[in-house]
């Protein structure tokens, strides 16, 4: 196998990815913002409907993703979903999540005053530096 790399501009990406499906391999990322299921729903066609023109539509996949909607962040039934969700995705997607973005930010209390948001789901983590006061 010989890959050719090709980096296209925004517009004709945009238009073989997600309008024609037209590519061999595409590198890019999704967010889950507040909530895994966000994360997750990035694998159903019908909640994403960009990934329409690339995803096969598993309608198992679909289901327990919509019945998992509404379980209480943190409970046990909603993890045992989600880890039947993220089985049915690595069996059946042809779309694959090499890596997780999971952004780390560490200071000083005694030198640092930061205000660090909790959840920042564009990986923006310094997003307040600008507010950040000596100690």
């Amino acid at each position: 196998m010989k890959p050719t790399l090709q980096s296209i501009d925004y517009g004709a990406w945009v238009e073989n990815v997600y309008t024609k499906g037209d590519f061999d391999a595409n590198l890019s990322f999704h967010t889950a913002y507040l909530d895994n299921w966000f994360g997750l729903a990035n694998w159903s066609p019908p909640v994403i409907g960009a990934s329409k023109a690339f995803l096969s539509d598993d309608r198992e996949f679909d289901r327990i993703l919509d019945d998992s909607a509404t379980l209480a962040p943190g409970s046990a039934r909603r993890r045992e979903v989600f880890q039947q969700l993220c089985d049915l995705a690595a069996q059946h997607a042809n779309k694959i999540a090499l890596v997780t973005r999971t952004m780390f930010v560490a200071y000083r209390t005694d030198r640092v005053a930061a205000r660090v948001q909790r959840f920042e789901p564009n990986s923006n983590t310094l997003k307040n530096v600008a507010e950040f006061t000596g100690s």
